[in-house]
Parts: structure tokens; sequence; C-alpha cells
């Protein structure tokens, strides 16, 4: 089984990047993780009560959540498991021992900038994945600067 790091910053549109997955691993079942940087506030009250999982579902929008299922009911056959975490250390290192211990040593991400992290506390971790990993697919995917959550639908992703 292929364990495939993707960056996310919560929308529907960075699922497509789930397709790609598929598209370059034909032959391989599919661990995949969704990784999102984000900054934990720095006061000793938010590192001591900090959870991953409870910040993780305050980012997931219903849209982001019923894509990701519709997408993994779609693609079960393929996709054994898909996974989200946030990436929350602030250099090359940390990011090492995450990938580490997720056990993961590629990835997929765009040639430029196609997330957009507007969440707050969020960051693009794929600089950090392209300098990490061992192998990094770069997809030539961009997004147009005006884009608007509300013009991606499900049926634009599925309709690659």
């Amino acid at each position: 089984m292929k364990r495939v790091l993707i960056p996310t910053d919560f929308t529907i549109k960075s699922l497509q990047l789930l397709d790609y997955a598929i598209l370059n691993y034909p032959k391989e079942q599919l661990a995949i993780v969704l990784v999102s940087g984000y900054r934990i506030k720095e006061s000793l009250w938010d590192m001591r009560n900090f959870s991953e999982q409870r910040e993780i579902n305050k980012l997931c929008s219903e849209e982001f959540t019923k894509s990701k299922r519709t997408f993994l009911r779609e693609h079960r056959d393929v996709i054994d498991r898909l996974n989200i975490h946030l990436f929350s250390g602030h250099n090359m290192f940390a990011f090492k021992n995450f990938l580490k211990q997720n056990d993961i040593k590629e990835g997929i991400i765009t040639e430029s900038q196609f997330l957009s992290y507007e969440q707050p506390n969020t960051f693009d971790p794929s600089h950090l994945m392209k300098s990490c990993l061992e192998k990094t697919i770069e997809i030539p995917l961009t997004t147009d600067k005006s884009y608007n959550r509300s013009q991606v639908s499900v049926s634009t992703i599925y309709n690659l």
C-alpha cells in the first residue's frame, strides 16, 4: 500500500488532488493523508488544550466533508483510507519528523499557488513537502486570483 501526502486548505477545490493521486498511482492501493499547516496559538492555555481532531472538525465545512465522503465512496476500490492531519511545526526538521512518524515518502502538490489557505492559523505546507519528501509529483494547476469558494462545486471537481 502506498501512503501519499496531499496538501489541503479544507475546500472542495483541494479534493481535486485526490483524483491526481489515483491517476499517478494506477495499480496501487492508496492510503492518503491530507495535511494542512497549522499555527497553534502560543499561550500556555492554547498549547495545553490543543486537540488536533477538534481543530480539524472546525476547519472542515459540511460541504468539504460531504464531498470527501462522496469521493471515498466512489473510489473505495483504490483508496484504503484517508486521514487528515495538521502540521504544527516551524521548520524542515519538524516536517521530516512528521513524515517519519506517519511513514510517508511521496506526495502530490501543485506547481503554483492553487489552494487559498484563508482559514485562520492555516498555511500551505507544499514548500516543506517539496523539500522533504523522497518523491513529489507536481500537478500543473493554477487558480484565478478572483477565486470564490461558491464558484466550485462537486461536479466541477469530478469532471476533470
